[in-house]
């Protein structure tokens, strides 16, 4: 399977690197995933809409909940 080639695969890799505090660029989506302006545009729609989905982007950390919507920065 072409996991580079999979939605789900190319979103769940910038959501870890949100978590990690990174910034999301669209031309880095487009060079490390091989896809069309288009689809990495799209891509990160599909991010910025669920972390801002009511009780979505969260993490639960021992109890804690560490809120990722004020510290996401997609360009």
């Amino acid at each position: 399977m072409n996991y580079k080639a999979d939605k789900t695969y190319r979103l769940l890799r910038r959501n870890e690197q949100l978590a990690r505090g990174e910034v999301l660029h669209k031309d880095a989506l487009i060079s490390a995933f091989g896809v069309t302006p288009k689809t990495a545009q799209r891509d990160l729609e599909s991010l910025r809409l669920y972390l801002t989905e009511p009780g979505e982007g969260e993490r639960r950390y021992d109890g804690g909940v560490t809120t990722l919507r004020n510290c996401v920065t997609i360009t």
